[in-house]
C-alpha cells in the first residue's frame, strides 16, 4: 500500500493547517487509514481535523483530497464508505459555495 501514499511525504504539512494547528499530524492518520486497526479512528481524527463542523475547510485539504479518492479507488483500504462520504461533503462544499472555491478545487486537480 506504499504506493497509495505516494507524495504525501513531499508535502511541507509544516506550512499548512487544520482546524487544531499544523497539519504535521496529518501524514500519520493518513497512513493510519490503510490500516484495518486504526483506519477508523484516523478518519475521524482526519475528518474533524481537516473538514471541521460542517463546513470549515483547512489549507489541508488541498494535498488531502487526492489521497482520499486514490484510497477510494483502491479496494483494499478499510472504511472507504467513510472516505467517500468525508469526499461528499467537501463536494457538496464546493457546490454550496460555488466560485469562492474554485482555486482550491483548481489547486486540488493540479496535484
Amino acid at each position: 500500500m506504499a504506493d497509495l501514499l505516494d507524495g504525501v511525504g513531499e508535502v511541507d504539512w509544516s506550512s499548512l493547517t487544520h482546524a487544531y494547528g499544523s497539519a504535521e499530524d496529518v501524514p500519520g492518520w493518513l497512513g493510519a487509514m490503510t490500516d484495518p486497526a486504526t483506519s477508523a479512528g484516523a478518519l475521524d481524527k482526519l475528518d474533524t481535523a481537516v473538514y471541521h463542523q460542517g463546513g470549515a475547510v483547512y489549507s489541508a485539504a488541498v494535498p488531502v483530497v487526492p489521497v482520499l479518492i486514490r484510497f477510494v479507488r483502491e479496494p483494499t483500504v478499510p472504511e472507504r464508505a467513510g472516505i467517500l462520504d468525508v469526499l461528499r461533503c467537501f463536494a457538496a462544499l464546493h457546490n454550496e459555495l460555488g466560485e469562492r472555491t474554485d482555486d482550491v478545487a483548481d489547486e486540488m486537480l493540479r496535484r
